[in-house]
């Protein structure tokens, strides 16, 4: 798999106003980049009625538009005006989000502000910032990962719009973005990043599925089917790893051997990794993550995406499938002190695994 579809796929559901830090120009790129996005959009109704654009491009709209009124009708996700317009950007990705972890522990730096609370992670408009960002990590002796983010979330207080940095995936996928999306705008915890993401990440699957059961799309099925084996295969092994690092970084040994422990540990994840791609046909070509990428901070962003995403699966199979009913439950976790809602989160998980 290359790594832009990694970073699509786990690193998707980068929120706006959630990469923050106090800084005047932190807050100024932040919140120019979002304008600039939303002057250069179009309402999408308009513009595929004025057939000014490629009739590519407008079939993707009009699905997309499909996509949307399934979200709201059947998955009860909110509805708004976000994905009503469309913007043409003149890049790959829209943002570029950078992950840190200390040398010797796979916990995720978090930054903090007033208006949605701490998270793992921080979000630039322009590369060249998030580099120079991660650079300046790096220096302070942490371990950074920073991945292109394809479609944010302002959490409903604006109108996000459609983007070309994804109007051209699978329709499986992009299905997956946007109810991924959506989701941070139903139910989102301040100082919660994996509650948040693992919800958004849960929803997004079981959406996927119910859409292309609802457009018969039986080959399309199969084929999101191999793709999430393969993620699901990739999280198992990066959270292995995880807690193998952890038993490492809680030892009372010198700073040297806890260090060559952890080169040992990360040389073996990556090998274990190529060895997993391998099994699900991707060729060695294709993989764009290279061991210089794999470190605390790329483990710690597997975790922050995927970790209770097994957990609201059981929930929402407790509830027969039914959206609301189950998005009730998430409120009432939603609700708990942070230890609470993660000991139910595990409590969930656990007997997930004896009911397979």
């Amino acid at each position: 798999m290359l790594l832009s579809r990694i970073r699509a796929i786990i690193l998707a559901g980068v929120v706006l106003a959630n990469a923050g830090c106090s800084t005047v120009a932190y807050y100024g790129q932040a919140v120019a980049g979002h304008l600039r996005i939303m002057a250069a959009s179009r309402d999408i109704d308009d513009l595929v009625s004025s057939g000014n654009v490629d009739e590519q491009v407008a079939a993707r709209l009009q699905l997309i538009q499909a996509m949307r009124r399934f979200a709201v009708t059947e998955l009860g996700l909110p509805d708004n005006d976000s994905y009503s317009r469309y913007a043409r950007l003149d890049r790959e990705f829209v943002v570029w989000n950078v992950f840190a972890a200390p040398e010797f522990s796979t916990r995720a730096v978090t930054w903090c502000f007033a208006i949605v609370g701490c998270v793992g992670y921080r979000g630039y408009f322009a590369e060249a910032d998030a580099l120079g960002f991660a650079r300046a990590e790096r220096a302070a002796g942490r371990d950074v990962f920073v991945g292109g983010v394809d479609a944010y979330s302002t959490l409903g207080r604006l109108s996000d719009p459609v983007l070309s940095t994804f109007i051209d995936y699978s329709e499986p996928r992009t299905a997956a973005l946007l109810f991924h999306e959506l989701t941070h705008q139903l139910v989102y915890v301040d100082d919660d990043t994996v509650f948040n993401e693992s919800f958004a990440t849960a929803v997004a699957d079981a959406g996927v599925h119910r859409w292309l059961r609802h457009r018969r799309a039986d080959d399309q099925l199969d084929r999101f089917a191999a793709q999430r084996a393969w993620i699901d295969d990739a999280t198992r092994l990066m959270l292995d790893y995880r807690a193998r690092l952890d038993a490492v970084y809680v030892r009372d040994i010198p700073a040297d051997a806890m260090r060559a422990e952890k080169t040992r540990l990360l040389d073996a994840l990556y090998a274990e990794y190529l060895r997993v791609a391998a099994g699900h046909g991707i060729a060695a070509d294709r993989i764009a993550l290279s061991r210089d990428d794999v470190n605390n901070a790329l483990v710690s962003s597997f975790d922050l995406y995927h970790r209770f995403v097994p957990a609201f699966a059981e929930l929402l199979k407790r509830h027969d499938g039914d959206f609301h009913a189950f998005y009730d439950a998430v409120r009432s976790l939603a609700a708990l002190p942070r230890p609470e809602r993660h000991a139910e989160l595990e409590t969930l998980m656990l007997d997930g695994e004896v009911g397979t």
